[in-house]
């Protein structure tokens, strides 16, 4: 049988639950390890090795210098996985790869004593993830028919969901200020367990021959103007994203005015990540039937309004509110953006390197929203506006991507 049939019955296949819970595990391994690491550990673990007055400058430099890495580490291993002609498979290398650096790097963090050490332990863990995750998320469009990627795309968006609550529920037990260690041993244990069940589990194979031939291109990607416009509303939007994770614990710490920062943080989050587990599923099948620009619109709309009351109201019982919209539109958000990802590659040959190159959409505002935030904070904080600041970028940027993805026209 050749290649070319091979794959037109691998697209005939409709996939089980199993098939999607197999292909999906790894989401979870991934969302654990960030769920508390940007909003709760790291912002700790910056504390202790900076002085208070420039707490956020501080952190801002350290989570850039490590997302900087991933930016450039994810459309790269990417590509190289779209070409890889190991006999053992083009992503299963690259997957178990990056987690054992990423697994380097995590047990490294806590055992740093300077700024500097901790900075270049960030970095390596950024280098390991992204080099992982960018061959994962190949699997997906390599193996789902396209009548299923908004069911697929639900599971990924539910598996990513219940990692981060998990990340939150283990940090809540293990981790206090100058009590973190136990917390990274338990990521790297999570992390090298979902990529071994992935390479384990999940079907793959060398690339083809024909494919090994090619030039790799990432701007050839963003020629296409509905790739093009899809990555321009996910940097917005993670820009949003990340300016409110990497700052809502000294937000609620010296704004809020409470003074274990760390256990309202994660009943913060909790309540958020509720809201998404509600959606995500949900939203990732409805956008099979009724399109992913509608969803991906109200979702980023309602993340937009969640961060203005952070601005207009913040107060603690507000706070907890809107937590559970901003998780509604998060959880909708990131379950049909993907499946809207996928709708709208540009080369079906080449989808880990563009889905890498869209996910530099992700990795470019990981890296400027730390900095850009603590620039804010450090200047605006003297006059009463730091993190209102911060939070009104958020809105602005959410708001821009919900009405700029009406830009893409060739998918509902």
């Amino acid at each position: 049988m050749s290649l070319m049939q091979e794959e037109a019955l691998l697209f005939e296949k409709t996939l089980s639950t199993r098939d999607h819970l197999n292909l999906s595990i790894y989401w979870f391994s991934l969302n654990f390890h960030w769920g508390a690491m940007l909003a709760v550990v790291l912002p700790i673990e910056v504390l202790g090795r900076s002085p208070e007055a420039s707490k956020g400058l501080a952190l801002g430099l350290v989570a850039g210098a490590g997302s900087l890495i991933g930016m450039v580490a994810q459309p790269v291993a990417g590509a190289f996985s779209d070409r890889c002609r190991n006999h053992w498979g083009r992503r299963r290398p690259f997957v178990l790869g990056g987690a054992l650096l990423n697994a380097a790097g995590l047990l490294w963090m806590p055992r740093t004593t300077s700024l500097f050490a901790l900075a270049a332990a960030f970095v390596l863990v950024q280098l390991g993830n992204n080099t992982s995750g960018a061959a994962y998320q190949g699997y997906i469009p390599d193996q789902v028919p396209s009548q299923q990627r908004g069911k697929a795309s639900g599971y990924m968006g539910l598996m990513s969901m219940l990692g981060t609550v998990s990340s939150f529920g283990v940090a809540a037990l293990l981790v206090s200020p100058g009590h973190t260690s136990p917390f990274y041993t338990i990521l790297a244990l999570v992390l090298l367990l979902g990529a071994a069940v992935t390479v384990w589990r999940v079907p793959d194979a060398p690339a083809p021959e024909h494919q090994t031939s090619s030039r790799m291109s990432w701007i050839d990607s963003l020629r296409n103007p509905d790739f093009l416009w899809l990555s321009i509303t996910r940097a917005l939007v993670m820009l949003a994203l990340y300016a409110m994770v990497t700052f809502v614990a000294y937000f609620i710490r010296d704004r809020i005015g409470l003074p274990n920062f760390v256990g309202a943080t994660l009943v913060v989050s909790s309540i958020a990540l509720g809201g998404s587990l509600a959606s995500a599923l949900l939203a990732g099948a409805l956008s099979d039937r009724i399109g992913r620009k509608g969803i991906v619109c109200v979702a980023s709309l309602a993340m937009g309004v969640a961060f203005l009351f952070f601005v207009v109201a913040p107060a603690w019982n507000v706070i907890l509110v809107v937590g559970v919209l901003f998780g509604l539109g998060y959880g909708a958000y990131t379950s049909v953006d993907w499946a809207l990802a996928l709708d709208v590659l540009p080369d079906k040959n080449r989808v880990a390197r563009d889905l890498g190159v869209w996910g530099f959409s992700s990795t470019l505002p990981q890296t400027l929203a730390p900095l850009i935030g603590g620039v804010l904070l450090y200047w605006l904080a003297p006059v009463g506006w730091g993190y209102s600041g911060i939070f009104l970028l958020a809105t602005l940027s959410s708001l821009a991507a919900a009405v700029l993805v009406w830009r893409i026209r060739s998918v509902r």
